[in-house]
């Protein structure tokens, strides 16, 4: 059964119960249900339906789902972009996608040359039945600037997308019909395990429109008794950090954690746990290009990993995870390190007008996986003997230092395990005289008395010298962005003034 059907026999069975609450409105399944309707049957009145591509330019909230889900119904596949993000970015994406139609609120401007329309405008109260979706069509497609920065559009096709529904229903069926706290934009595919819980699972969602604090989050999911939330592991290193919110806030009704988007360190896990033993805490792995998530590890109180971040687990099932040496060769042995390359349903079908993309990452040399659906991931894996994989850092994230290789992710899990530090990013500065500056930047654990010249010491007894940063820079809060990760281009602007 695909989302749109889904979403169909949640509204018969719960029509009448709260589904997005906003912080000045909350709506029922049955408002959603009537809106994004009342969209489908404009859209079809436009000539927009199967084939088609629609770009959403709009604030978080009601009116951006019920678009969603509008575009869904008509047939038609959605592009969510953050009305945010700078204009040459988003005129970059736009040129790629080639939309159809983008659809935009009061107040959002219009960007190119391309058939746009506000949202109220569509709304058609003309009698219209939903378009079933086929398995290999289109459902949406998201922009990902991955390791390139260049923006490439991820195509997901409905067959993808419910294969990940069925293992969300699966896994979280406890939590359905629960309140969920969104904290992704939904311009960032870590949204869409929202949007299926949403649509699926009956849970009411609690939209923060903008960019909410720690605060706004935190007293959102208080308010509202949120059970379930998914976000980036550095938002809960920086909540649980923050011991006076969580004394005025409680967040006792929360059951389930869902961390992902990023490495979870074990020192987050320990502090989860030591907030609240009985917590459902899951880490979720997985690129845009694999559906959101593919590989999942449930942690538990007595989960000990012996690496610096928590396990990314064991695959989805009908996906399957293998390895790859430099040459291509699959490597079949336990246990073992190399490149990650994902086979199974819920691959993406291409990214959108780039066909040599498309091959250079669904194309490996070895005979074994030769002319199967697969994808490159270019992030370097370890799997233990018993099969569980543990992330080891992107293939990209080598630099060369005064002539040694150094893995900057090393560098980062060798500053995460020094007492008192939160969150630690690791750069490298383009530098003739050594081929790259390596700098380190760190936040700290609010009130522990640590300085640089600790954190260098700690360093020196962890790694060789050639991998010890030049510079260690304090911030108060390391900058992300819209995804909630790390942004390292600031961090790079940063430390190039702050290091001259």
């Amino acid at each position: 059964m695909m989302l749109p059907e889904r979403f169909a026999h949640t509204v018969r069975t719960v029509e009448d119960a709260p589904a997005i609450i906003t912080p000045t409105q909350t709506y029922s399944f049955a408002a959603l249900h009537h809106r994004a309707t009342q969209t489908a049957a404009a859209l079809a009145e436009q000539g927009i339906g199967p084939g088609h591509r629609v770009a959403i330019r709009m604030t978080r909230g009601f009116d951006f789902l019920a678009c969603m889900v509008g575009v869904m119904l008509s047939g038609a596949a959605y592009t969510p972009l953050d009305a945010h993000l700078p204009t040459p970015y988003i005129a970059t994406i736009l040129t790629q996608l080639s939309p159809d139609l983008t659809v935009i609120e009061p107040g959002i401007p219009a960007i190119g040359n391309g058939p746009t329309c506000l949202f109220d405008d569509l709304a058609s109260d003309r009698p219209f039945q939903a378009i079933p979706p086929q398995k290999d069509a289109p459902a949406y497609i998201i922009f990902t600037s991955g390791s390139t920065g260049i923006p490439k559009g991820v195509v997901i096709s409905h067959g993808a997308l419910s294969h990940f529904t069925d293992w969300c229903l699966t896994e979280f069926r406890p939590y359905a019909r629960k309140p969920l706290l969104n904290v992704a934009n939904f311009s960032f595919d870590q949204s869409v395990l929202d949007i299926v819980m949403l649509l699926a699972a009956g849970s009411p969602m609690v939209c923060l429109p903008g960019a909410p604090t720690i605060m706004d989050i935190v007293g959102a999911m208080n308010r509202h008794a949120v059970a379930f939330v998914s976000t980036v592991p550095s938002t809960f290193s920086i909540l649980l950090s923050a011991g006076a919110i969580l004394r005025r806030f409680p967040l006792d009704h929360l059951e389930c954690v869902v961390l992902g988007g990023a490495a979870f360190p074990e020192s987050t896990r320990h502090q989860l746990f030591d907030w609240k033993p009985s917590l459902d805490v899951y880490n979720l792995y997985g690129p845009t290009e694999a559906t959101v998530y593919c590989l999942f590890q449930k942690v538990t109180v007595e989960t000990r990993s012996p690496h610096p971040t928590v396990a990314l687990g064991v695959p989805f099932p009908e996906m399957h995870a293998h390895l790859i040496d430099r040459d291509d060769s699959l490597l079949t042995n336990a246990p073992a390190d190399g490149e990650l390359v994902l086979e199974g349903p819920q691959l993406m079908t291409e990214y959108h007008g780039s066909p040599q993309a498309t091959q250079t990452a669904t194309t490996v040399t070895t005979p074994e996986l030769r002319n199967r659906r697969v994808y490159r991931t270019g992030d370097m894996v370890h799997r233990d003997a018993h099969g569980t994989l543990f992330f080891a850092g992107r293939g990209d994230d080598t630099v060369k230092t005064r002539g040694y290789r150094v893995s900057l992710l090393s560098l980062e899990h060798a500053a995460h395990a020094v007492p008192g530090v939160l969150e630690a990013s690791a750069i490298a500065i383009p530098d003739p005289a050594v081929e790259n500056r390596l700098v380190l930047c760190v936040t700290m654990i609010p009130k522990t008395d640590i300085s640089t010249h600790t954190i260098s010491e700690h360093l020196k007894n962890a790694l060789p010298s050639y991998m010890l940063p030049k510079d260690i820079l304090t911030f108060d809060a390391l900058p992300k962005n819209t995804s909630g990760k790390i942004d390292k281009k600031r961090l790079i602007r940063h430390a190039m003034k702050d290091t001259q």
